[in-house]
């Protein structure tokens, strides 16, 4: 998960891994730490002798490490909210790769749920089809093997004829 503010602050938390990229720091860092619960930490800013601020990085035992010395309050706020949304919302790249299977397989089964659906519509209307054309077929049949009207026929041939 990659979060980026208009400072060009960015901050990846990745399988364990915490990196923080702050180009608008008094010496541009990039900085990467194995950290196996983000919720053990803490960032916070410190003013420093001379009116710089510091991006510290606290730990639940007290240790204190300086990642970055900003010289205005502004750059060191925006490099904070980019931590800041990172901590708030930790996601390992498992659960993207599962959020991502599961948006794929929802559309999977959308697809595949109309496609059925238009399948068994296409058979009813088929079906229909073919009744309607072999009761049309039926009835042209039996015009056809009908003796036409006003013509005698012998007494045999009508008993022969099939019923209806």
């Amino acid at each position: 998960m990659s979060k980026k503010n208009k400072s060009g602050a960015n901050a990846t938390y990745v399988r364990g891994i915490l990196t923080i990229d702050l180009p608008h720091a008094i010496s541009p860092v990039l900085w990467r730490q194995e950290i196996k619960d983000v919720t053990h930490i803490s960032f916070a800013l410190q003013v420093l002798p001379g009116g710089e601020r510091a991006l510290v990085l606290r730990a639940n035992d007290g240790a204190e490490q300086i990642i970055a010395s900003f010289g205005n309050q502004a750059a060191a706020d925006e490099a904070l909210a980019a931590l800041r949304e990172i901590l708030l919302n930790p996601q390992s790249s498992g659960q993207a790769w599962r959020r991502g299977l599961w948006r794929i397989l929802k559309w999977l089964v959308i697809v595949v749920l109309l496609w059925w659906a238009a399948r068994f519509a296409m058979s009813l209307y088929v079906t229909l089809e073919a009744q309607k054309i072999v009761q049309e077929a039926e009835s042209e049949t039996a015009k056809a093997n009908a003796p036409p009207e006003g013509v005698p026929i012998i007494a045999d041939d009508y008993l022969q004829a099939p019923t209806e």
